[in-house]
């Protein structure tokens, strides 16, 4: 039995240093505005439900890190979530930088498929204490509009993809009270791109601005989890903000006065939002497991991104004007057996855009979700969870003009272009995991 254990730890720690390299590519996911709820697909199934309380594997390590403490043993949790945005804008009508009417492909479908991946570990010291490590995304989106889209002249490409290297440690106080805190060391990508069009004829209807700008932000979170008895758990944890500062290289052509030399250089400078989460999981019964929560995003942090270039030219500017936020989780599991149980979800999530600042590069409104999933133990080392959610949302009407979204702006002619539509969209999410468990 001890060269069985070896033998798996020792396998386990090979395919950690793998996976490390495959969850380390950059990739993007869509979540409300561009938070990422998929850390783990533990909790897919239950729409986000109970994150911070049910502590049900290591992917505790990000979502409450005092409950690293709270497992039994040790853990590698890896994942992969698939999300499928079905977005749809129709009935547009739209006009360029000088007021010309823009022409194009109406509806308009971009795309933007994506994949999240996700590893989580979690490492006994003691009865005491614990110590885990997450490499996830934060926050990411990834929409591009076809180049022949109506929308083309407010956005073409809006990219955004994180990849966070958190370090945590768990200790129990008291066989009721554990804390937790965790660093986070986020690397941030972002693309940026609109075409240009300050005329509708030759080389003044053919103007583009793409912006590539990466760079490093940091910020920690810390949590409480509270175990009264042995049916219940809460768990309150808190997620800073991050400022980050990108630089990186802007690509423009047949722009109107944009600056002496032309540009080659960008940076620019902002906020994310810090978050508070309570979860309360209960054990009903021995077969029924019920959760619940609720998590406040301070979005009204993020008001305005600046891009300012290497030249005379005068600063980009995409307003946000975010509102914050509430979503609100309901769900549970229901153990058939030892070895096999049922997930299901609700969810109601505030999306942080005001309706007068709806815009085709953050097209969204609140969103219902419904999610089911199951958990199996193949093996006492081995587990595998899958996970399906939908994201319903209303249909929503769009009026944007060039006062909220301007990659390239000149001091002497006034830019009007303006998107008028209808949004129609959803998305399914499918989530696959494997816990190895020591």
């Amino acid at each position: 039995m001890s060269n069985l254990r070896n033998y798996a730890s020792l396998n386990l720690h090979r395919l950690a240093l793998g996976l490390l390299t495959l969850v380390a590519i950059p990739t993007t996911s869509l979540a409300a505005a561009f938070a990422v709820n998929e850390q783990s697909i533990t909790y897919l199934g239950n729409a986000y439900a109970g994150t911070s309380s049910a502590v049900q594997d290591a992917s505790t390590s990000y979502y409450n890190p005092a409950g690293l403490s709270y497992l039994a043993k040790k853990q590698l949790v890896v994942s992969g979530a698939y999300n499928h945005p079905h977005i749809n804008l129709y009935d547009a009508t739209a006009t360029n930088s000088a007021g010309d009417v823009v022409t194009g492909a109406n509806p308009s479908k971009p795309s933007a498929n994506i994949f999240v991946p996700g590893l989580n570990a979690a490492y006994k010291v003691n009865k005491r204490v614990a110590l885990g490590f997450s490499l996830v995304e934060l926050f990411a989106t990834d929409i591009k509009y076809e180049g022949n889209s109506i929308a083309r002249y407010m956005a073409t490409t809006t990219k955004i993809n994180t990849i966070d290297i958190s370090p945590s440690i768990g200790v129990m106080l008291h066989k009721k009270l554990h804390v937790g805190a965790a660093l986070d060391f986020m690397k941030i990508n972002m693309n940026l791109s609109s075409d240009v069009a300050w005329g509708d004829t030759g080389s003044e209807a053919l103007g583009y601005v793409n912006t590539y700008m990466n760079g490093w932000s940091y910020g920690y979170h810390i949590g409480v989890l509270y175990v009264p008895n042995k049916k219940v758990r809460m768990g309150l944890v808190y997620f800073s903000r991050f400022s980050p500062n990108l630089q990186g290289n802007v690509y423009s052509a047949q722009t109107l006065d944009f600056g002496t030399p032309r540009p080659t250089y960008v940076t620019s400078n902002f906020s994310l939002p810090d978050r508070l989460n309570y979860s309360i999981t209960t054990n009903f019964t021995r077969k029924l497991i019920g959760m619940a929560e609720v998590e406040w995003t301070h979005w009204s942090r993020l008001r305005t991104v600046t891009l300012k270039y290497n030249s005379t030219a005068r600063p980009g500017t995409i307003v946000f004007d975010f509102k914050n936020t509430w979503r609100f989780s309901l769900g549970g599991d229901y153990n058939f057996t030892r070895n096999f149980a049922m997930k299901l979800g609700l969810a109601y999530d505030q999306t942080p855009v005001n309706n007068s600042h709806i815009s085709v590069r953050v097209p969204e409104n609140d969103r219902y979700i419904i999610g089911v999933g199951m958990r199996y133990k193949l093996h006492r080392m081995l587990s595998v969870v899958g996970a399906y959610s939908h994201v319903f949302m209303r249909t929503f009407s769009i009026s944007e003009t060039a006062a909220t979204e301007s990659l390239n702006s000149s001091p002497n002619v006034a830019n009007v272009k303006t998107l008028n539509g209808t949004f129609n969209n959803s998305a399914d999410i499918f989530g696959l995991q494997v816990v190895f468990t020591l």
